[in-house]
């Protein structure tokens, strides 16, 4: 029996613990194989990994010409996802675009214009002219009153679109036709009425 120090029984002893936990590791059915290096290069080679899936590639669309709708028909007829996903993504994006890009300012000036003519039996041009009386004036104040209302356009950009009046023109009228609103139930309906013909109608 050999004589060992107290440090190298514990080197000893941890050597046999490593050694009992490789043996019970090891699979007994199934003995280690060692090949020389002719057999290894005669060893048939591993099977390839499959192929990953192939995708139709999309119709490409250039920069300049690309819009949401293009996109979506793209993908429509390259069948890349569900059609209910491409229904339910469109109408989404309509409804973003909508929100992002709202009917330009002037344009809606102009429909207010239009609708207000025609409520009060005159024309646009008249609306837009130097005359001052009282069958002009009064709508021409009223669609001042809505433009600064429902469109996001400055007094003085208002004004410009009447035929060049000053601010303080399209001011007053703001503030004259909200009070006969506030004064008169009957003309306050019929604001309302211009109101909802604009949101509803379109030039």
């Amino acid at each position: 029996m050999l004589n060992l120090t107290p440090y190298q029984e514990q080197l000893h002893l941890e050597r046999q613990q490593r050694l009992q936990r490789f043996a019970g590791r090891a699979v007994v059915d199934r003995p280690i194989e060692i090949l020389s290096a002719s057999q290894r290069s005669t060893r048939p080679a591993a099977p390839p990994p499959p192929a990953a899936p192939t995708f139709p590639t999309p119709p490409r669309v250039l920069e300049s010409d690309f819009s949401f709708s293009d996109w979506l028909a793209a993908q429509e007829r390259t069948c890349l996802f569900p059609r209910k996903f491409l229904e339910s993504a469109r109408q989404i994006i309509n409804e973003r675009i909508k929100r992002l890009y709202p009917e330009p300012s002037i344009q809606r000036m102009k429909r207010i214009q239009l609708i207000v003519a025609r409520a009060y039996d005159v024309e646009r041009s008249e609306l837009l002219s130097s005359r001052r009386t009282a069958n002009i004036v009064l709508p021409r104040q009223v669609a001042m009153y809505l433009c600064k209302n429902l469109t996001g356009q400055s007094l003085p950009e208002i004004g410009r679109y009447f035929g060049g009046r000053d601010h303080t023109t399209v001011l007053h009228a703001v503030r004259k036709i909200g009070d006969l609103a506030a004064k008169d139930e009957a003309f306050a309906l019929q604001i309302v009425g211009l109101i909802d013909e604009i949101k509803e109608t379109t030039i």
